[in-house]
């Protein structure tokens, strides 16, 4: 997809929903008295090791997965095109549901789907073209809709049904650059804080007539773990930042560490995503030295955090991680399997994997990236 088409389309979208409503939420910032914990390459304390043993594989004709989720039964959620289908798999991976998300603006019919699937199984659908928060029971029936104030990305929840999403708020006098929030909301869609912000888009160089684009722009990470913890970050950065349940920031996770440098393949393959033409006459780019820091969050089980870095080149078979304790202190440093898209920057996202129990789930597709795959791996402790 052409980059002057993903942001024509958020411009479109937030034309037609409107600015965010002026709000007083809490400013989450860092106290003086906030625990940073530094970490540097040697990991301290006991070594801690894990081992990814693939045991489940799920697939089907002629599907597209972009995102899997997994309840506290352990089934399966998985949602595909090009049909736009929720299909739910029990832990030995048959299928046992199927529901259609049907494009439109109807009751239980969705533009864009952003979703969230809650412990019960229940399922939180965020349309943000129509700013619509859609509440289905585990059978995917309807049993709320709600009107949000916001425009958002990247929507997700924890215990309390508080919502956790990327707000986009416009910036003045440009359709091409946006503000992202990252920001925490009542089930009901209040505004409670904002815990960080970023600017992310195009900017015009006048002199060339061109777009200048960062290729490896920075992108906010995050996850909630099954206690309400928050871990966020910035891939430009290895800073993580720890929020309490409460929505008080209690650590914050530093790994001095230097970044893996860029390299023709790494350029390559971000290039690629863009047409021969645009590249000519459309687009300048700001190419840096070194890779970014942060690919993906993943909360553990054993109250932990893994933290999946971009030091796997960009033809990888696995991915390198790293493991912090609940302290935030380095414990080791793992190979974790591929996901599909780990290292796509070009516009937010959250992974197309999931962490839940002591079980890891992956979209991957094969090296002709023709045939998509679910895969389930169990994490052996070390």
């Amino acid at each position: 997809m052409a980059v002057g088409i993903i942001f024509g389309g958020v411009f479109s979208l937030l034309s037609a929903g409107g600015f965010q409503k002026a709000k007083s939420p809490q400013k989450i910032e860092d106290p003086k008295n906030l625990a940073v914990c530094v970490n540097t390459d040697m990991p301290q304390g006991p070594p801690i090791s894990l081992e990814f043993k693939e045991d489940l594989v799920i697939t089907r004709e002629a599907w597209t997965p972009w995102d899997v989720q997994v309840d506290a039964a352990g089934n399966i959620f998985v949602f595909a095109g090009p049909d736009r289908t929720l299909r739910k798999f029990d832990p030995q991976g048959k299928e046992i549901a199927s529901w259609p998300l049907k494009k439109g603006q109807g009751p239980g019919e969705f533009q864009l789907i952003d979703a969230h699937v809650l412990s019960d199984g229940s399922l939180y659908i965020y349309d943000g073209s129509q700013r619509r928060l859609t509440v289905l029971n585990p059978k995917g029936e309807v049993q709320e809709i709600r009107k949000m104030d916001f425009w958002g990305m990247l929507f997700g929840m924890d215990s309390r049904r508080n919502i956790y999403v990327l707000d986009v708020r416009f910036l003045v006098g440009t359709r091409d650059r946006q503000r992202l929030v990252f920001a925490k909301h009542a089930p009901s869609g209040e505004l409670l804080a904002e815990m960080a912000e970023y600017l992310w888009g195009l900017t015009y160089e006048p002199a060339t007539r061109k777009y200048l684009a960062k290729l490896f722009p920075p992108q906010m990470k995050y996850a909630v773990d099954t206690r309400d913890v928050v871990y966020y970050a910035l891939s430009d950065a290895y800073e993580i930042r720890v929020l309490s349940p409460e929505g008080t920031l209690v650590r914050k996770i530093v790994k001095k560490s230097p970044a893996r440098k860029t390299t023709q393949k790494d350029i390559d393959k971000k290039l690629s995503l863009y047409s021969e033409g645009s590249r000519a006459n459309f687009y300048d780019f700001d190419i840096p030295d070194s890779m970014p820091a942060i690919a993906a969050l993943f909360p553990l089980e054993n109250a932990g955090l893994l933290a999946v870095t971009f030091e796997s080149p960009a033809d990888a078979k696995s991915l390198f991680g790293d493991v912090f304790d609940a302290d935030g202190v380095f414990r080791g440093r793992v190979q974790v399997p591929v996901f599909d898209g780990w290292d796509g920057l070009m516009a937010p996202s959250l992974p197309r994997a999931a962490c839940r129990g002591n079980y890891f789930y992956a979209i991957v597709t094969d090296e002709a990236e023709e045939t998509y795959f679910v895969k389930r791996y169990k994490i052996i402790w070390k």
